[in-house]
């Protein structure tokens, strides 16, 4: 009886064992699988994480190549309005302002590009009128900014230039020759008394007449101070 017993004995502590060992496998492959999980969880974050590095860093990028087109865009519309402004202040240096006026057709101020002419002026102005002269112009001359140009009437003109002709021919008898003036003439001169009528007369009659008014300056007594006096006063024939 009791070697009965021993037996069973003996064979529950197998039976016993052997539930333990399969108990202990069983926990060791779970705990297994479960290391794999994590790991595998694991790995997954860490490639999130890397995606969304990889995320943020492709957005910043495009955040920093929008602001960096932005900036170039923004260069290029101050060098726009930069080159504006420079061709603008270009043009208004190269215009002219002139004021026509006078016998053309429609007088005014005009703005006329530099370098222009009287013509180009008055053609500006609508031309010249029927009563217009047109020869008392030079027309080939240049203009210059800020000029007025007056067109007379072909009746003025030819009254100014006969005014003009009568005062320069008063001008030219109101002159003394000193190649025939007698004393009494030659003393209107400023600075010219009696002795140096006398001594211009002498020189005359020693020399011959003077083929310059400027000779009278070899005349003793007549030097360069009473010549700049009497200079625009005197003539020779």
């Amino acid at each position: 009886m009791k070697k009965i017993y021993l037996k069973l004995l003996a064979g529950l502590c197998l039976t016993l064992a052997g539930v333990l060992f399969i108990l202990a496998n069983s926990t060791s492959k779970s705990a297994g699988a479960n290391a794999l999980v994590f790991e595998a969880d694991s790995v997954d974050e860490e490639s999130a994480d890397g995606d969304g590095a990889a995320d943020g860093g492709s957005a910043g990028a495009d955040s920093s190549a929008g602001e960096a087109d932005s900036d170039d865009a923004a260069d290029g519309g101050a060098g726009d309005e930069a080159d504006g402004g420079e061709a603008s202040a270009t043009k208004a240096q190269s215009l002219l302002t002139v004021h026509v006026c006078g016998e053309v057709v429609s007088p005014g101020v005009y703005m006329i590009s530099d370098g222009s002419r009287y013509i180009d002026a008055i053609e500006a102005a609508g031309g010249f009128t029927d009563a217009a002269s047109q020869i008392s112009l030079n027309l080939a001359s240049f203009v210059s900014d800020g000029e007025q140009i007056i067109v007379p009437s072909a009746a003025e003109y030819e009254s100014q230039s006969a005014a003009e002709s009568v005062k320069a021919s008063e001008a030219e008898q109101s002159l003394i020759d000193i190649n025939t003036a007698d004393a009494t003439e030659l003393k209107k001169l400023s600075g010219i008394g009696d002795a140096r009528a006398a001594a211009i007369i002498s020189y005359r009659e020693r020399n011959g007449p003077f083929g310059s008014i400027s000779d009278i300056k070899n005349v003793d007594g007549v030097g360069e101070s009473l010549y700049e006096k009497i200079k625009d006063y005197i003539k020779v024939d």
